[in-house]
C-alpha cells in the first residue's frame, strides 16, 4: 500500500477519444520533471490515470493506442440502454496495465463516476480498477449503466467532469488538463442535432468546474486546455498521434507557467 505524500494532484477529464490528448500533456509534465502525488480520472481521463499510476510512460501509451488500435477491437455487446462490454479492448487495457487492484498502482489514484441509484457521485480509489474505469466510461447514451453491488453508475463527467475536487485535502496545488472545453455556436450555422447536445453539455461542464474552482486560489492551479483541429478526414492512425501531439504542443506552451507556480528551475 502507497503513503499519500501530496504535493502536486493531477486531474484529468473525460472526453472520449480526445483523452489522448492527456499523454501528450504527460510527456511534458514528465520532462519537467513533475510528478503528481495523487491523480484524479474521469472516464477517458481515468483510463490515461491509471496507466501512468501503474507505472507506464507517455511513450509506452501511446504505444499500446497505435499499436491495438481499439476501433479494431470492437466486439460490442449491445443493450437497450447501450453498450455493455468492450470485451476485446477491456481485455487489452488489463493486459497492459499488468495491475488489477488500486493498492498495487505507484501513484494514487481517484476516478469518479455517477451513482443514478443514489443520485450523487461516488469516488473508487480501491478495489478492483477495471470495474471502476467501466463505470466512469459509462457515456448516457453510448454505454449501459454498470451495475456495482445493489446501484447502477454512469460516466463520471455528469457530475465532475473536471475532478480535481476529488483529489485528497493535502493537495495544495494542482494541474487540470481538459480534453473537451466549452464550445460555441453562431446561430447561423447549421449545427446538427448531436453538435448542439455537445455544446449543452460542455457550457453546463464548465460551468460546474468554474464554481469549485471559487474554493481554490488561482496561483495553486494550472489548467490545460487541448487544441485539436479538424482533421477527421485523415487516416485513423494519423488522427489518434494528432491527438496526442495536440497534448504535447498545447502543454509546452504552459511550460513558463507551470515553472513559475511548481517553483521548477
Amino acid at each position: 500500500m502507497y503513503q499519500i505524500m501530496a504535493k502536486i494532484g493531477l486531474a484529468l477529464s473525460g472526453g472520449g477519444v480526445r483523452g489522448l490528448a492527456h499523454i501528450g500533456v504527460l510527456k511534458v509534465l514528465d520532462r519537467l520533471g513533475i510528478k503528481p502525488s495523487a491523480i484524479a480520472g474521469c472516464s477517458m481521463g481515468s483510463v490515461i490515470g491509471a496507466a501512468y499510476a501503474a507505472g507506464k510512460t507517455p511513450e509506452e501509451m501511446e504505444e499500446f493506442v497505435l499499436s491495438v488500435r481499439p476501433y479494431k477491437l470492437i466486439d460490442f455487446s449491445i443493450s437497450r440502454l447501450g453498450i455493455k462490454k468492450m470485451g476485446k479492448f477491456e481485455n487489452a487495457l488489463q493486459d497492459f496495465l499488468e495491475i488489477e487492484d488500486f493498492n498495487a498502482l505507484q501513484i494514487p489514484l481517484y476516478i469518479n463516476a455517477t451513482n443514478i441509484t443514489q443520485g450523487k457521485e461516488r469516488v473508487f480509489s480501491s478495489g478492483n480498477i477495471m470495474q471502476a474505469i467501466r463505470a466512469s466510461t459509462a457515456y448516457p447514451g453510448v454505454f449501459a449503466p454498470v451495475k456495482i453491488g445493489d446501484d447502477y453508475y454512469i460516466d463520471g463527467g455528469v457530475t465532475n467532469h473536471q475532478p480535481f475536487s476529488i483529489l485528497p485535502k493535502g493537495i495544495k496545488k494542482f494541474i487540470v488538463v481538459n480534453v473537451t472545453p466549452m464550445r460555441t455556436i453562431h446561430v447561423y450555422e447549421r449545427a446538427s442535432i448531436p453538435t448542439m447536445l455537445d455544446v449543452s453539455v460542455r457550457m453546463m461542464q464548465e460551468e460546474i468546474a468554474k464554481l469549485r474552482l471559487k474554493d481554490y486560489k488561482e496561483k495553486n492551479y494550472t489548467i490545460i486546455k487541448p487544441h485539436f483541429t479538424n482533421k477527421r478526414t485523415i487516416s485513423p492512425d494519423k488522427y489518434l498521434r494528432h491527438l496526442v501531439n495536440a497534448g504535447e504542443f498545447t502543454a509546452q506552451r504552459h511550460v513558463p507557467e507551470l515553472k513559475r507556480k511548481f517553483k521548477i528551475k
